[in-house]
């Protein structure tokens, strides 16, 4: 359990757990709860409720009674404008997530010295044309990927967008 020091009516220290020691008094955690509060240690109320947290926040006020320091909290639905910034937002990072494992995916199955190497026509034509097709696949996917999140209309469908990459060739050695 939390706990609040209230001085004069004001939170001195909190909410946290119960101090080892305090001016001078310890054993705080082996007094009951009314001993703790004649001493200005008050439990520390905070039920959050239930809410959506892709369209609503929660803000809250402390209430110090005599016995207890409770949290009223507040939920609160994002403005259309705000709703618009979090969606660009979590598009704009979702699309770097999918660009960034494509081309770790890529480096992983062709590493930069292979792709230079087939670039400058030192490796064979057939491994050459496998190695182009599927990183042309990989990017393909990340560019569908990336098309679907702009489609994306809430925050749920933003992360439920999830590559379906496709496998390189195995006959192309590393």
């Amino acid at each position: 359990m939390l706990y609040c020091f209230v001085e004069n009516g004001q939170i001195v220290q909190g909410p946290g757990r119960l101090p080892k020691s305090w001016r001078n008094i310890s054993g705080l955690d082996k007094l009951d709860s009314e001993g703790l509060i004649a001493l200005g240690w008050l439990p520390y109320i905070d039920v959050k409720p239930a809410y959506d947290k892709d369209t609503q926040y929660i803000t809250g006020s402390r209430v110090i009674t005599e016995d207890a320091v409770t949290m009223n909290n507040v939920v609160n639905d994002y403005t259309t404008e705000e709703m618009a910034s979090r969606i660009a937002a979590a598009k704009k990072a979702r699309k770097t997530v999918i660009r960034a494992a494509c081309e770790a995916r890529i480096l992983q199955h062709y590493p930069i010295w292979m792709q230079v190497n087939g670039a400058n026509g030192l490796d064979p034509s057939e491994a050459v044309s496998s190695m182009t097709t599927d990183i042309a696949a990989m990017r393909t996917e990340s560019n569908d990927n990336e098309d679907a999140v702009d489609a994306c209309t809430t925050l749920e469908a933003i992360r439920l967008v999830e590559p379906d990459w496709p496998l390189a060739d195995p006959s192309v050695e590393v």
